[in-house]
């Protein structure tokens, strides 16, 4: 995973804890939460929200590189799909959950052009992570 994706994941850590810190402190009294602090916890929570599906999204995009490039393959393009049109959709759901990400990978190795998907987990923490057999499907 990127850096940038684990920045945002404290980020928003640090948002849920302040947002908790200003739940308990303003629950018990007829203050008001300042305008500063609650736009500062919304701008917080959005730019770390989009950073972590960024990241994501370039963990994903990375690994597809690599593999390919290891098979001696050139990449032609990565597309981002559903579970639905992506060979996936016959697997049993626990192994290919439609909230993970799916990708149609197109690719050239011997001045042949190919086709792949690949299976992304969701999940940035994955443990036990998904077998290689699992995430793949060449065609």
């Amino acid at each position: 995973m990127p850096y940038y994706g684990y920045i945002s994941m404290f980020v928003l850590l640090v948002t849920f804890i302040l947002v908790f810190w200003s739940f308990v402190r303003y629950s018990n009294s007829k203050m008001i939460p300042s305008k500063k602090l609650i736009i500062i916890i919304i701008t917080s929570s959005v730019i770390s929200t989009v950073l972590y599906f960024q990241a994501k999204d370039e963990k994903h995009r990375n690994e597809i590189t690599s593999e390919i490039l290891r098979t001696g393959g050139t990449i032609i393009s990565i597309e981002a799909t559903e579970r639905g049109s992506t060979p996936f959709k016959e697997i049993a759901k626990s192994k290919a959950r439609k909230k993970d990400d799916y990708y149609i990978v197109t690719y050239s190795i011997n001045d042949q052009i190919k086709k792949a998907w690949f299976k992304g987990d969701n999940g940035i923490f994955q443990d036990p992570p998904t077998p290689f057999a699992d995430k793949w499907i060449f065609k």
